[in-house]
């Protein structure tokens, strides 16, 4: 193999194994993120307002008066 070759193939692996600690730590960390956010509990507020009901015909014509 030509010296050249030897260097272009190492910095090729090199590359290849920096590319692959890289996409395996940001998978991690998304998927700990993700986790952390689906696995909480979220509080709802109670309502303390009536719901309206829609009128009858006879409290449409009260209120149109």
């Amino acid at each position: 193999m030509y010296p050249n070759m030897k260097k272009l193939l190492r910095i090729l692996g090199w590359s290849l194994a920096v590319i692959a600690v890289l996409t395996t730590g940001v998978y991690a960390w998304a998927r700990w993120v993700a986790s952390s956010r689906y696995d909480k509990q979220w509080v709802v507020h109670e309502a303390a307002f009536p719901i309206p009901f829609p009128l009858d015909e006879t409290e449409r014509a009260a209120l149109r008066e």
